[in-house]
């Protein structure tokens, strides 16, 4: 029995310096590692690593090639960390290879529109030349906000006037962010899609900006380019509904208001609508208990909010009213008729 054990380890011994010779040998017949496709390099505070549709190419000195998947055990991600804001560069290892990639981890949170630039086609000069800049000082002298929250919830503000209205990707899914290689790619309903880049200059000062090109249809030459920049702004986390402030806000749709104390200001729909087909834009008006910053919003409501099945029009009634909650705020109503 002894010698069987003994036969069985020689054998296993001999097999493992095989093996240990095989991946010495092909190491060093590696004639080069290239990265294939692209990998993403721009992150939010908290991300896990995306290899995308990244590989690596792998070229030995006889000519073979092999295509190595980022997440295999044989490649080691060296240098990455989303703890904190930075631009770092991460170390691609494979086998004695080393891979650099440049990447950029920003905040989650709030960001404000702090500057708008256009460069118009100067036929005179034949170049673009750049008119005067509109700056935006702080958030609440900007007209757009975006606060990017977690699992690409957005939240998407403008103002109006002196109200500013905010759209909540929580209840709206239209509303969201995602991030393709370099680029932040920022949902602001079915119809508008912000393209954002991040990138520190050579003064080591992070740009967050956004750029729109315009192109004439018969030549394909751009003849007008709109820059928009972001900065971050330090919001308050964890703001509280101020308790009894919600209430519906009628101002931006068609509804019939009422003068009599014992009734409401209502809103029609037609049998089978919902808020979202009946094409409404009903808000509700929303205060925070310990914030001066954005105190008073108008939040668009929409069917995700209502509760209890209370928004009813499959049949005609004459005033009815649907239970709406925002979040863990106390419910309000919406008081509606259903016509035919």
């Amino acid at each position: 029995m002894k010698k069987v054990i003994i036969i069985l380890l020689v054998v296993l011994g001999i097999a493992g310096i095989v093996y240990l010779g095989y991946l010495i040998f092909n190491a060093k017949n590696v004639e080069a590692v290239e990265l294939s496709g692209e990998i993403q390099t721009l992150y939010v505070v908290g991300d896990d690593i995306d290899f995308e549709d990244a590989q690596l190419k792998v070229t030995y000195r006889n000519g073979d090639i092999q295509m190595v998947d980022l997440d295999s055990s044989s490649v080691q991600i060296d240098m990455f960390s989303t703890s904190i804001e930075k631009q770092g560069t991460m170390n691609i290892v494979y086998k004695n290879h080393v891979i650099n990639v440049d990447y950029v981890v920003i905040k989650n949170g709030l960001y404000y529109l702090s500057n708008e630039k256009t460069y118009t086609w100067n036929y005179t000069t034949g170049s673009l030349g750049s008119v005067p800049s509109t700056t935006y000082v702080s958030p609440t002298a900007s007209k757009e906000l975006i606060f990017l929250g977690e699992n690409g919830v957005l939240q998407y503000y403008t103002k109006d006037s002196y109200k500013w209205y905010m759209n909540d990707g929580k209840y709206d899914s239209s509303y969201n962010y995602t991030i393709e290689k370099d680029t932040l790619i920022v949902n602001a309903g079915k119809d508008n899609q912000i393209k954002i880049k991040v990138n520190y200059d050579s003064s080591g000062s992070l740009n967050i900006s956004s750029e729109e090109q315009k192109v004439h249809e018969d030549t394909g030459l751009v003849y007008e380019i709109n820059v928009t920049s972001y900065k971050w702004y330090n919001m308050k986390p964890n703001r509280v509904i101020k308790a009894g402030s919600l209430e519906v806000d009628l101002s931006q749709t068609e509804y019939t208001s009422s003068t009599d104390p014992n009734t409401h200001d209502y809103v029609t729909f037609n049998r089978g609508e919902n808020i979202e087909t009946s094409g409404k834009e009903i808000y509700v008006k929303v205060e925070f208990a310990n914030d001066t910053f954005l105190n008073t919003i108008y939040v668009r409501v929409t069917d995700s909010m209502v509760q209890r099945n209370s928004l009813d029009t499959e049949n005609v009634y004459t005033l009815i009213r649907a239970v709406i909650l925002y979040y863990e705020g106390e419910e309000f109503t919406l008081y509606y008729t259903v016509s035919y």
